[in-house]
């Protein structure tokens, strides 16, 4: 999608693909021993083919060879013994792995619609020959031409609808064990950014924080505009593009000490301590300008998907605030955004 993707350098893109192939191989050996596809088995497999661990890869091989059934009993053995000390880091590159995939699978179906791209051109220029009354062999080459293509485009949807079968599998799995291993690490699965249950412990030392050294800390609510509208006229696949274009440029509009989560659905919430209001309008106006200022394509090929937009509701920690009370307030001025216009930022009075 242009104009919200992050730069990749070439040796991350490379980095990239390589992770990619061993997810893809652990995947294929998940379904080949018919083990459940869980966060344990994928973190196991996937090291394995990436050879990171070779004891890891010894102590499986060995079992195998000897004819040893790859259980949830050897499974937990082998995952207590290379993964427990730290968990978290581990499951981080299998999460970054399966985030990866799913953009490529996202794109392989994008392209899958090329083919119809093309017999849609064929069929506006017979159309604007038939508009200058051509004569009888004008009319045979038409006909011709839409033969060879009208064949052509069948066999490619025919090829197209095995893919699409096959692609919508592969990203409804891996979405799914994207979920399970994101949900256990305070991490959003879509967007890689923390979830509401790291929000919520986050939210509360802050406020501990800020009580105790007499400080200040703004919380910032966001909520993309007329989101449902991309989901109705575009699908869900281009909607999950939108959220993580939302977060990524979110992260890249707050500095180091700020934190960020993805609320519940389309809403995303910024927390900025030792920040008063003026400076957190300041940095609310700042994400509303960089998300509106990009131009989103529907896909690599296709139409342009126009501007997104946010509208965003401020609070400052007052001292009679709970996180309850202040999460109320900052609703309610995005709420007051939202039925003002939209694309802007409402915030108490100074």
């Amino acid at each position: 999608m242009k104009g919200g993707s992050a730069t990749v350098s070439s040796s991350q893109q490379e980095q990239i693909k390589e992770s990619i192939k061993f997810l893809r191989t652990a995947v294929a050996k998940i379904q080949e021993l018919s083990i459940p596809a869980n966060p344990q088995n994928y973190s196991i497999w996937y090291e394995y083919f990436a050879g990171n661990k070779p004891k890891l890869n010894e102590m499986v091989d060995k079992r195998l060879q000897n004819g040893g059934d790859y259980n949830s009993e050897f499974s937990l053995r082998v995952y207590n013994q290379f993964f427990l000390n730290d968990p978290e880091k581990e499951l981080r590159s299998v999460r970054m792995a399966i985030r990866a995939m799913i953009d490529q699978l996202v794109s392989e179906l994008d392209s899958t619609g090329n083919g119809l791209k093309k017999y849609g051109e064929t069929l506006e220029d017979c159309e604007d020959v038939l508009k200058n009354d051509p004569d009888i062999s004008a009319l045979k080459m038409i006909v011709d031409t839409l033969v060879v293509e009208t064949r052509r485009c069948r066999e490619h949807n025919e090829r197209s609808i095995s893919q699409l079968n096959q692609l919508n599998n592969e990203i409804h799995q891996m979405r799914t064990a994207l979920k399970e291993m994101s949900e256990a690490a305070f991490e959003d699965a879509l967007t890689g950014i923390a979830n509401r249950r790291a929000f919520d412990q986050k939210f509360q030392d802050l406020i501990v924080e800020a009580r105790k050294e007499n400080a200040k800390l703004c919380l910032i609510l966001l909520d993309i505009d007329l989101f449902k509208r991309v989901n109705d006229e575009h699908g869900h696949v281009v909607g999950d593009r939108v959220l993580r274009f939302a977060a990524e440029t979110i992260k890249r509009s707050v500095k180091g000490g700020d934190f960020i989560a993805r609320f519940g659905g389309e809403e995303f919430a910024v927390l900025l301590p030792n920040t008063g209001r003026d400076g957190g309008v300041s940095v609310a106006n700042s994400i509303l300008k960089n998300v509106s200022s990009a131009k989103l394509k529907v896909n690599k090929g296709g139409k342009s998907l126009g501007n997104i937009t946010f509208s965003a509701g401020l609070a400052e920690l007052d001292v009679q605030d709970s996180l309850e009370s202040m999460l109320e307030r900052a609703d309610s001025f995005l709420y007051h955004a939202k039925q003002t216009g939209r694309n802007k930022v409402v915030a108490e009075v100074a």
